[in-house]
């Protein structure tokens, strides 16, 4: 086994090729379409971050391909550079290699090789699933200095039906569901499923107006902003491809009172954002309405499996999915940046704790 970097764009885009055939994922964060156009629209906002593909060959042929960049970032004083998942940036958990090989033990030689590079300090293989082709590499992997992390997430799966969903749920929640269902039909609410320009730059208006206004960055603030120009130019791509849809929350008299947005793999449907009108005449919960309306939808089509990305919560649980685990594993080159790392860490809890109580006592 031989490995080689991908560092420049150029080079990134002739692996598409290889990257195809060997590719048996069904994840559309793992198509190459989606992760080449996703680093250009990244890199050309963030030109400091590098692009840092892991290439393993044998005999000439391409046998698997870790798609990754190089983050710096200042800690302690020091400056730190780490090694991402491309993906990770949408906060996706369906991470992995690109390979259609199944038995990881002849890549650990190769893979252990990449931990040399004393320009890396932290390799972070985040949300891996405990199943996956890498994840099977590194915990083979001795004698490297790691930590691994559990991370829970959320899903609804495994249903026949939306009516056999609700019977899942909570008997408070089980009621507000039904009492929603009623009340869109009621007011002859529909879900129109759009793709023009229009509808998106409302979606991220709408989206980003709600978090601003409660002192949060949203989906597309601040170092995110780069996600605006990704979907403006390949939402064409995303939209026929199947990749993305974007429902529109639409009244009797044709208004728009909200946004759901999601992509869609083979059997999972995999929610990203919503946004919504708040002050309407129409009715008072958007957000939930919307919800309901679209797994009503995707159950409709046999999509069973709704995937709430990036973390749990209360309002993600109220909604009866289980509660799945998955894992960050992180490898330093040493202890004193293991330290930094820690004590950043630390740091950044006590911080959160300080502003949680003061919100308490405001």
């Amino acid at each position: 086994m031989e490995i080689r970097i991908v560092t420049k764009n150029e080079e990134f885009l002739r692996l598409k090729g290889e990257w195809n055939r060997i590719n048996s994922s069904k994840v559309p964060f793992l198509k190459f379409d989606w992760q080449y156009n996703w680093w250009l629209a990244y890199n050309d906002q963030h030109p400091g971050d590098n692009l840092y593909i892991i290439v393993i060959e044998y005999l000439g042929q391409v046998k698997a391909i870790i798609p990754g960049y190089l983050k710096s970032k200042k800690i302690l004083g020091k400056k730190i550079i780490t090694w991402q998942f491309l993906s990770s940036l949408l906060e996706s958990k369906d991470l992995d290699a690109i390979t259609n090989e199944n038995n990881p033990e002849d890549f650990i030689l190769a893979i252990t090789e990449i931990f040399n590079d004393k320009s890396v300090h932290i390799w972070n293989f985040n949300f891996l699933l405990p199943t996956s082709f890498l994840n099977g590499v590194l915990k083979r992997i001795e004698g490297i200095m790691k930590d691994e992390i559990e991370v829970e997430y959320l899903i609804v799966k495994n249903q026949k039906n939306f009516e056999e969903y609700i019977k899942l749920l909570k008997p408070r929640m089980r009621t507000k569901v039904r009492k929603m269902t009623k009340e869109a039909s009621k007011l002859h609410l529909k879900l129109r499923l759009v793709d023009d320009q229009d509808s998106l730059d409302n979606f991220i208006k709408l989206h980003q107006n709600r978090w601003e206004a409660e002192g949060h960055m949203g989906a597309f603030g601040g170092y995110k902003k780069y996600r605006i120009s990704f979907f403006r130019k390949k939402i064409s791509w995303l939209v026929e491809g199947g990749i993305m849809r974007l429902y529109a929350l639409i009244s009797e008299k044709g208004e728009v009172l909200g946004y759901q947005h999601f992509f869609v793999g083979e059997n999972k449907v995999y929610l990203f954002q919503e946004a919504y009108v708040y002050q309407n005449d129409i009715i008072k919960t958007p957000g939930n309405l919307l919800r309901v309306l679209v797994l009503q939808e995707i159950m409709s089509e046999g999509r069973f499996d709704y995937d709430f990305m990036d973390g749990s919560s209360f309002h993600k649980s109220s909604w009866g999915p289980e509660s799945m685990v998955q894992y960050t594993i992180k490898i330093y080159k040493n202890k004193m940046i293991q330290s930094f790392v820690k004590s950043e860490l630390l740091k950044g809890k006590i911080n959160g704790l300080k502003l949680k109580l003061k919100k308490l006592t405001s």
